[in-house]
């Protein structure tokens, strides 16, 4: 999808679009009450699908654009990869946040107006170079 939304609008479509690719497979439940509903599970192509997509590697992009793709990543971990796995995504999120943080320390040097914005003082906080007020 690109990025998480809760909304229904988006849900069912994209449920619909995976169901069509095999990755899930959707069964009614409670079929002769007045509210049915479809209930999914992932298939064993869409486990795999799922598991490649987790272990992929965390990108500054991410960092930068998809935090909340990272973070959303990281809650499905649990149970479907190896600890050593999670560990290996945590520590590449770790490097590409410091990165951004040398980048961001940079840019704040550049332009004396960022000394006064909570971000730059952040910064600073976590070069061990100040203290915030």
């Amino acid at each position: 999808m690109g990025y998480f939304s809760a909304s229904p609008g988006a849900i069912y479509p994209a449920l619909r679009r995976l169901e069509e690719a095999g990755l899930v497979k959707g069964t009614v439940e409670n079929a002769s009450t007045l509210r049915p509903r479809m209930a999914y599970a992932l298939t064993l192509a869409g486990r795999a699908a799922l598991k490649s997509a987790l272990s992929r590697p965390v990108t500054r992009e991410d960092v930068i654009r998809r935090i909340d793709t990272l973070i959303l990543r990281f809650s499905f971990m649990d149970g479907l990869l190896p600890k050593e796995r999670t560990f290996e995504f945590l520590r590449s999120f770790w490097t590409e946040i410091e990165a951004c943080l040398e980048v961001l320390e940079k840019e704040a040097r550049m332009n004396a107006r960022w000394a006064k914005r909570t971000h730059y003082r952040l910064i600073e906080e976590h070069a061990g170079k100040g203290e915030t007020k």
